[in-house]
């Protein structure tokens, strides 16, 4: 009797694919979904997030968007887990606790409310005040402060891409209040994307003092290599070209340049920020910085939802990338 042959397997097809290796399905998609990457308000946050062990998952999705891989062996099976958001290789058993390296390590705050407070600044239009936050993660107003203090910090982390194009770069005083600033008022220097007029993107620093080299500092921080700097005629912006930038000097700021409803010059950025300080708690001695950290990471996504904002920010908060890669430096074209 003839005997039948046994199916051969390849070894390529043994080695567990990218959808069926880790703990969830893997999705070949860019665009993050409402209802499963992120909520679409308060209620649905509550529905996706009812215990703890919801959030881990969450959390571990964040971590690992293709699939989990472990640090030691590169296994990509599925972990082991554990109810306290510990994950381990079935492999090697190297341990990857979910919230080694992010903002929550060491946190004795449940993850649960830690969402509930990112949520709320996210959603609110205003600055969240310290004593809100502070009732919303169930802590004290000074810790409460505090971790603004982290959260804001790693708003500023959200926006490192650079500026590119046109950029126009300024410094002002700000005024604690309504009416002229005068020689005691903070230092601001302002970079904004001046084609953008209908989706500008901003970048904001305190200054101890307006110097050439300060200057200089703040836009190879903001503005990247080769990019058009305009500015008002001052002879503290001449290092500019020595950093590589091409230099146009305006008497007046760069005006908008479609008039299409919507569309937002320097001035109009100025005047947003003036009101969202006027309207936060932040000490001006203090908090000024981070507040213009969490001014900067809301205009530059404020076409975005609070769902798509929440979601952003859970991924600066757990250091992951946008799409996992680093874009190289641009290079100047040559002349």
């Amino acid at each position: 009797m003839r005997q039948r042959r046994s199916k051969v397997v390849k070894r390529s097809q043994s080695r567990p694919t990218l959808t069926e290796s880790g703990s969830f399905p893997v999705v070949g998609r860019h665009e993050p979904q409402p209802g499963v990457d992120y909520p679409q308000d308060e209620a649905d946050l509550d529905e996706m997030f009812p215990a703890e062990v919801d959030v881990h998952r969450y959390l571990e999705r964040i971590r690992y968007p293709r699939g989990f891989a472990c640090a030691a062996c590169g296994d990509r099976a599925t972990p082991w887990r554990s109810g306290t958001g510990l994950l381990a290789c079935s492999a090697c058993r190297h341990p990857a606790p979910l919230r080694a390296g992010t903002l929550f390590q060491k946190s004795p705050i449940p993850m649960r409310q830690w969402l509930r407070g990112l949520w709320m600044l996210t959603a609110s239009e205003t600055s969240v005040a310290a004593t809100d936050f502070a009732q919303r993660l169930g802590v004290d107003e000074a810790e409460a402060r505090r971790l603004l203090g982290h959260v804001r910090a790693a708003m500023s982390r959200a926006d490192a891409p650079p500026l590119e194009g046109h950029v126009y770069v300024a410094t002002s005083r700000l005024a604690r209040e309504e009416g002229r600033p005068n020689a005691s008022s903070p230092l601001i220097a302002m970079a904004v994307d001046v084609e953008m007029a209908h989706r500008p993107r901003v970048r904001l620093r305190q200054l101890e003092r307006v110097t050439s080299r300060e200057i200089q500092r703040f836009v190879v921080d903001a503005v990247a290599p080769c990019s058009k700097v305009v500015t008002a005629p001052w002879r503290g912006f001449s290092l500019l070209t020595d950093s590589g930038y091409e230099h146009e000097v305006r008497d007046r700021p760069p005006s908008k340049t479609t008039g299409a409803q919507g569309d937002l010059g320097p001035g109009d950025v100025w005047a947003l920020l003036r009101r969202w300080v006027w309207w936060s708690d932040a000490d001006f001695e203090r908090d000024l910085q981070p507040a213009l950290d969490e001014f900067t990471f809301r205009f530059n996504r404020r076409h975005y939802r609070p769902g798509q904002l929440f979601y952003r920010l859970m991924r600066v908060v757990t250091e992951v990338d946008e799409d996992g890669t680093t874009s190289a430096p641009p290079h100047c074209a040559a002349s």
